[in-house]
């Protein structure tokens, strides 16, 4: 779902065996839903390595939710204690016979439940393979059928040259913003608390494209209103364009939810919307 280049600490299910934590799990005694960490040994993109057990699905009756919830946070609860403010996680249980729809639910609740309270973390969940549902077949036809409908192949538009400040961009952000605070904004559009703040002190920043579409959704604006938004940028809406079709279609119908989004992008093979 992300990519990174440096993170805090990266978790590994201590079923897994690799080489260069081998010793470590045969060391490591933890129970299920619990977690431990150790040092990062030859990896250089993180500094440290948390090794958990994840629930195996019997029929749902066993505690599986609670235990799998419980590995997320004792992850996060790591994560805190070692003053780490990045994490990459796997899909926990993917493997063990977990529905893939039950097991993503249990993470994007736990996740989305520490991040609220974390506003300057970053968590990632790479899914590499056996990829969960993460919307719903009805939902998506129905946008699909709207990005078909509503897609043009070739548009003619003059070339814009690049906003050079952001501060009539901040001008309009205040004015759209309104009585939320700068910590339900970051919330809202899933950036950090530190992005937004830079972004209203720094007037070298500008936003790409997709964080304006973030903080739309945070905001809840109109159409109209984005058209605005992304103006102060020079930028445009593109009907050619999958992400701007997405995104319109989730404005249209009042779907202010940029973590629902993330997941229809992913759904579509686009990259989320992250900082």
């Amino acid at each position: 779902m992300s990519v990174f280049s440096y993170i805090d600490i990266i978790f590994f299910p201590c079923f897994k065996i690799f080489n260069l934590n081998y010793i470590a799990c045969n060391i490591i005694v933890c129970s299920i839903g619990k977690a431990v960490v150790t040092e990062s040994f030859d990896l250089t993109n993180c500094k440290y390595i948390i090794h958990a057990v994840g629930p195996i699905y019997v029929n749902g009756k066993h505690d599986e939710e609670k235990n799998l919830t419980s590995a997320y946070n004792s992850s996060f609860k790591i994560l805190t204690e070692k003053g780490g403010h990045s994490i990459a996680f796997p899909l926990l249980s993917g493997e063990f016979s977990y529905p893939l729809k039950d097991c993503y639910e249990v993470a994007y609740k736990t996740i989305l439940k520490y991040t609220k309270e974390h506003l300057n973390d970053k968590v990632y969940l790479v899914m590499y393979k056996n990829f969960p549902e993460t919307i719903d077949d009805g939902f998506q036809e129905k946008l699909t059928n709207f990005v078909t409908s509503n897609y043009r192949s070739s548009i003619n538009r003059e070339v814009v040259e690049p906003a050079k400040n952001n501060s009539s961009f901040v001008k309009l952000l205040n004015k759209y913003q309104k009585k939320i605070s700068n910590e339900e904004l970051a919330f809202n559009s899933d950036l950090t608390l530190n992005y937004i703040n830079k972004l209203k002190t720094d007037s070298t920043l500008i936003p790409p494209k997709p964080i304006v579409f973030a903080l739309a959704i945070a905001l809840k604006l109109n159409e109209n209103e984005l058209d605005k938004f992304l103006k102060e940028l020079n930028y445009s809406f593109g009907s050619n364009q999958l992400l701007d079709l997405i995104v319109s279609y989730y404005i249209q119908n009042e779907l202010y939810d940029i973590y629902k989004l993330n997941n229809a992008l992913f759904n579509y093979n686009l990259s989320i919307i992250k900082e």
